[in-house]
């Protein structure tokens, strides 16, 4: 069968449009965000493991269709749930990345990862700007530091500019 994927459908109190895969079916996709941006335009983005890596990916809704996918983020770190915002136009994301650096192997169906025991886990914030990402100077060391392992962002944006960025820390930095 098909790997797990992204679906869309616009629903209403009395009915629901046709479900859509907005995602390659060749490969396991997860943890969508979705954002209205404009004029009836949207924009999701999910995580992906594609061709031995996990990267962020997303697509545009525009003139009633969900465009071809494409990939945002390509980074040897395991890039995982996004979370979207916007600031007036510019559309933001945030998401996790992390590392497993030296730890042993030992998930039990593939030898090469060891899930939830991390050497590095910090919090990423970009604008996507048309499919580049720009991110503001030194976040990344910053905020979310070498020391302290953070996982599944959010970002919010006041009336006025300001972010605000949520994360959570693991009960167990190695669970």
């Amino acid at each position: 069968g098909e790997a797990r994927g992204i679906y869309s459908t616009n629903v209403t109190k009395m009915d629901y449009g046709k479900i859509n895969r907005i995602s390659s079916p060749l490969y396991n996709s997860y943890n969508p965000a979705i954002i209205a941006i404009d004029n009836g335009k949207l924009f999701t983005a999910w995580d992906s493991y594609q061709n031995n890596t996990a990267d962020i990916w997303g697509a545009k809704f525009s003139k009633g269709k969900w465009e071809k996918e494409f990939r945002i983020t390509s980074d040897p770190r395991i890039e995982r749930y996004p979370a979207l915002a916007l600031n007036g136009s510019e559309l933001w994301l945030c998401w996790q990345a992390q590392s497993y650096g030296n730890n042993p192997p030992q998930h039990k169906h593939n030898k090469s990862i060891r899930l939830n025991h991390v050497d590095e886990q910090r919090i990423v914030v970009a604008q996507l700007v048309g499919n580049q990402l720009k991110s503001p100077i030194d976040l990344f060391n910053k905020v979310s530091t070498e020391n302290t392992l953070l996982q599944r962002p959010n970002l919010f944006f006041t009336a006025n500019g300001k972010m605000f960025l949520t994360a959570r820390e693991p009960i167990n930095p190695h669970d």
